[in-house]
């Protein structure tokens, strides 16, 4: 979809969408002001790593880069995205991966799906849309265990016949 510069802002994405166990009683015994206390924590721990850097082994290169710490939460849904790139996608599961464990520790466990796809998504516009959101919330839906699953595209080579690197 074209932005109001005649820009296609659609691309392909990693999206991780988390939804916390629980968050229902844990906002009646906790409170709003301790669950976005929660929420920060978490993602100051496991999401915002200190200057978004990362360390990779790729094809037995070891590989060193920065990695933006691209997230959103509403209610009890937690959401993470990173363009797909080759040298990003090990990191961003190890986050997603970071995220479920200090979730646990503070006692508010996730469960979740990892997809990938073509999608629109603009935090500063409030715009989350495409593919990889419907299969990541249907996935996560029907599961019935802590933690996260991976969406069908996400150990194939091509999505749509393009290469998911490109």
């Amino acid at each position: 979809m074209p932005d109001s510069e005649g820009q296609e802002k659609t691309r392909l994405f990693a999206v991780a969408l988390f939804d916390v166990l629980g968050f229902e009683n844990l906002v009646r015994s906790q409170g709003v002001l301790e669950i976005r206390r929660r929420y920060r924590t978490l993602i100051d721990q496991a999401v915002a790593v200190p200057d978004g850097r990362f360390l990779n082994l790729i094809d037995g290169a070891m590989v060193v880069g920065y990695m933006e710490n691209t997230h959103a939460y509403f209610s009890d849904t937690i959401l993470l995205w990173q363009p797909l790139d080759r040298l990003l996608a090990q990191p961003f599961v190890s986050r997603c991966a970071d995220m479920v464990a200090a979730a646990l520790q503070m006692e508010m466990p996730l469960r979740g799906a990892i997809a990938l796809g073509p999608a629109e998504l603009d935090k500063d516009a409030n715009v989350y849309l495409g593919e990889p959101l419907i299969e990541a919330a249907r996935l996560e839906s029907q599961q019935e265990w802590i933690g996260a699953a991976f969406g069908a595209f996400f150990n194939v080579a091509t999505l749509d016949g393009r290469d998911v690197y490109a």
